[in-house]
């Protein structure tokens, strides 16, 4: 809304899981740097369920989106891609951010 007036648009890309290397570079830094703190069992939780990203979709479906975003003469304000991105949408936008985060915490548990 703040750029409206200099007529520049905005697109959100939601993600899903994507396969990239981001857990290998990611999960054993946040692993150190949380030992003996708070976070050390949500962060040790987190970082057993990196299958997630080997399951997801190819990069090039965001990259994909990302270019039809910007080639629009009229983008969406929301575009949704990649794996398990749609179903997340759906619980989020008819259960509530209530729901979407109970069940984000169960990966972290």
């Amino acid at each position: 809304l703040e750029l409206n007036p200099f007529n520049i648009k905005v697109a959100i890309i939601e993600p899903g899981a994507i396969k990239t290397e981001f857990g290998n570079v990611m999960y054993q830094p946040m692993i150190d740097r949380s030992k003996g703190g708070a976070y050390e069992p949500y962060v040790e939780k987190f970082a057993s369920n990196s299958d997630v990203e080997a399951s997801g979709s190819d990069p090039s479906v965001i990259s994909n989106v990302v270019i039809k975003a910007v080639e629009s003469s009229n983008p969406k304000r929301r575009y949704v891609a990649g794996a398990m991105a749609r179903p997340l949408m759906f619980i989020r936008g008819w259960l509530g951010d209530a729901v979407y985060d109970a069940m984000m915490l169960r990966f972290i548990k």
